[in-house]
């Protein structure tokens, strides 16, 4: 399995990050191929005028079709601050409207493997709130996996990111990392 992008960086107040898809060549060509058999069946069945073929054939494509686009070109887009979460998936050639997620409390990054190939381990990420009665809530959970080191990158960010919160809530002097 192809290792997934990844790019993160931070302007000190939001973390940014941008986790993609590196769909492999055969993956690409099977799923080509199963939408030009399929738009041959729609054809087929607007030609012959079987509505029932053609209304089920083009449910599937429209499934297929966004399938194809989100393993080809699929992007997720993340933006982190001490007090809210933004995410949004990019199709490549459309995207989801951004939702937001508030927190009131910290949050904490759990990694939850989900491919193992010995040093190109892929791991999900799951982003962890806790709410009003303490108890652990889940914020976001990626849908691409990431590089270990690319994990432990981004829980690096997210700790610096909150400590720096609570230093300047408790006026107490920066903490520098050696």
């Amino acid at each position: 399995m192809k290792e997934n992008f990844f790019i993160m960086d931070s302007d000190g107040v939001c973390i940014y990050v941008t986790i993609g898809i590196n769909a492999d060549l055969p993956a690409k060509l099977i799923l080509g191929s199963l939408n030009l058999i399929l738009l041959g069946v729609i054809v087929l069945a607007v030609s012959k005028g079987v509505v029932a073929l053609m209304i089920f054939s083009t449910l599937c494509a429209i499934l297929l079709i966004r399938f194809s686009f989100w393993n080809i070109y699929g992007k997720e887009h993340l933006v982190i601050n001490t007090k809210t979460m933004m995410y949004q998936h990019d199709y490549g050639f459309f995207r989801t409207n951004p939702k937001l997620k508030f927190f009131q409390k910290g949050l904490s990054v759990i990694g939850k493997e989900a491919t193992k190939a010995g040093s190109n381990a892929q791991i999900l990420m799951i982003l962890q709130t806790y709410n009003h009665y303490d108890l652990p809530e889940d914020v976001y959970q990626t849908a691409l996996p990431i590089a270990k080191r690319n994990a432990d990158l981004l829980i690096k960010a997210i700790n610096s990111l909150f400590i720096e919160k609570i230093t300047e809530d408790y006026s107490l002097p920066p903490i520098f990392m050696n």
